[in-house]
């Protein structure tokens, strides 16, 4: 029994770390070269686990998907019932990080790529409570999301950095009309605007009942129809600029630890906020626990 259900990518992340981000035709030197399991799906999953929540995972990976990888997705405590194996290569990305955050990207979606047929992904939302669609072939997640709204889940659309290059308006209308939160974060609210001729971010709510923008060094922002809850970034310890890949998924994976302990939303933000600090302080190398957040929740309340 499963509160979260995640729908997205599982990859295997090269990370580059740079002095600076290359402009057109000039190159850097790579200053230190990172291997990791991640992806937007993983990552969620993954850090849910960590903190406590009972999490499905629906992903697909090839069948080059390392066998360490595999076992690390075992033993998170994960339903991986509906992750699928496709012949064919696993997504892999390619990110260019510099200090303080800013990053550029290559992705290859391999069997997550709109070439490949996939099997039809059902568990993941099948006894949670919320279900997340992420990163993925957006056309793949019409009918779960369809399936997950008829029976009364809560939805959460998430199409992040792919929104900018792999939705049309109407595949967007269709999964945003299902959602019950849509989340982006400051860039890629106005892509989806854009996508539905609207100028202002209240449109929304003409499809969805809350609106999560996510922002950086400057916290977090909930958009309702009756109030806007700001949350601060909490504050990293430590002088070390760190590498900030997947925090952002650990923001999110924090929100559901407060939802799934029935916290009130502006307390599940909190705990999204130390819990992706937590996060960067390890340097992606560990997912908080509960108690980290919660002793940590403590010292930033007082």
């Amino acid at each position: 029994m499963a509160f979260l259900g995640v729908y997205g990518h599982v990859n295997v992340d090269h990370i580059l770390l740079v002095p600076e981000l290359p402009g057109p035709e000039r190159t850097v030197s790579v200053k230190q070269s990172l291997i990791r399991l991640g992806g937007t799906g993983g990552n969620i999953a993954r850090a849910a686990a960590s903190l406590g929540v009972s999490t499905s995972l629906a992903a697909c990976v090839g069948d080059d998907f390392p066998d360490e990888y595999r076992h690390l997705l075992e033993s998170s405590g994960l339903d991986l019932t509906d992750l699928k194996h496709v012949p064919g290569p696993t997504p892999k990305i390619w990110i260019v990080s510099v200090p303080g955050g800013a990053q550029n990207a290559i992705i290859d979606q391999g069997v997550m790529g709109d070439s490949f047929e996939r099997p039809k992904l059902d568990f993941a939302w099948l006894n949670s409570d919320w279900v997340h669609f992420t990163t993925g072939a957006p056309a793949d997640w019409l009918e779960p999301a369809q399936a997950a709204s008829q029976a009364g889940k809560r939805i959460a659309f998430d199409p992040a950095q792919e929104l900018a290059y792999r939705y049309t308006s109407r595949v967007f209308e269709t999964l945003l009309n299902d959602s019950d939160l849509f989340v982006c974060n400051e860039h890629e609210l106005p892509r989806a605007l854009d996508l539905l001729g609207y100028g202002d971010a209240r449109q929304l709510f003409d499809h969805t009942d809350r609106i999560l923008v996510t922002r950086g060094e400057r916290g977090a922002r909930l958009i309702q129809p009756k109030e806007t809850l700001d949350v601060a970034a909490c504050p990293v310890r430590g002088s070390k600029r760190v590498e900030s890949t997947g925090a952002g998924d650990v923001f999110r994976a924090g929100l559901y630890a407060g939802l799934f302990r029935s916290e009130p939303w502006p307390e599940a933000l909190r705990a999204a906020s130390v819990a992706a600090s937590l996060f960067l302080e390890n340097e992606g190398n560990r997912f908080p626990s509960w108690s980290d957040v919660v002793e940590r929740r403590e010292e930033w309340t007082t």
